[in-house]
């Protein structure tokens, strides 16, 4: 697992991890190696022996990344073999709960009236949370900085106590802070609502 315990794909990890147990008779473990983009992860799977025993949980920010290093750089395609996808899901856009905004309309005309003191949290540079806040605040015409985590975990930790102001990640990880009112959903990167995400716009 390419990031630290509790972010989003480490929640899928250790559900694919039990149900794939069951199915093979035995014990399979998650090891989480956060930090760096996934590149300590991605690396120490493609110099495991190819015997079937050492499996990458990418997301697909680790697949990102790869072909942007200059150095210690796996080859995805060919010192790795996919296996299958696991699962997708949109993103949300959340904000701290001591940010005074309630809508993505909100969250521009705040981060237009303080330029620059916007900070969006990331499990990591390059991944797909990143690239959303990215993408967010050049279409959006906005400032801000990008801060990058070793995982969703610590980032959430930070976004929840106010010394971030935003993140894009998935909801599973996020739920339990968002029903206790420590974060708010502004948005949803989906191209149509579902029944797990009909209350966010």
């Amino acid at each position: 697992m390419p990031f630290a315990a509790g972010g989003p794909a480490d929640v899928v990890a250790r559900e694919v991890a039990q149900a794939l147990g069951r199915e093979l008779g035995q014990t399979v473990v998650v090891e989480n190696m956060g930090g760096g983009a996934g590149v300590p992860a991605t690396n120490a799977v493609s110099r495991a022996p190819a015997d079937g025993y050492t499996l990458l949980f990418a997301a697909s920010g680790n697949v990102v990344i790869q072909p942007l290093l200059s150095k210690k750089r796996v080859d995805i395609l060919t010192q790795l073999s996919p296996v299958g996808m696991v699962s997708t899901s949109p993103h949300v856009l959340v904000v701290s709960s001591q940010l005074p905004v309630r809508s993505v309309k909100e969250l521009i005309a705040h981060a237009k009236a303080h330029p620059g003191s916007l900070n969006f949290a990331s499990a990591g540079v390059g991944g797909l949370a990143h690239l959303a806040s990215e993408l967010f605040m050049r279409q959006a015409g906005i400032e801000g900085r990008h801060l990058a985590y070793k995982g969703s975990s610590q980032a959430m930790t930070d976004l929840a106590s106010g010394q971030v102001q935003a993140m894009f990640s998935s909801l599973p990880s996020m739920k339990g802070m968002v029903d206790k009112g420590l974060i708010r959903v502004v948005g949803v990167t989906a191209q149509s609502s579902s029944p797990t995400y009909k209350d966010f716009p």
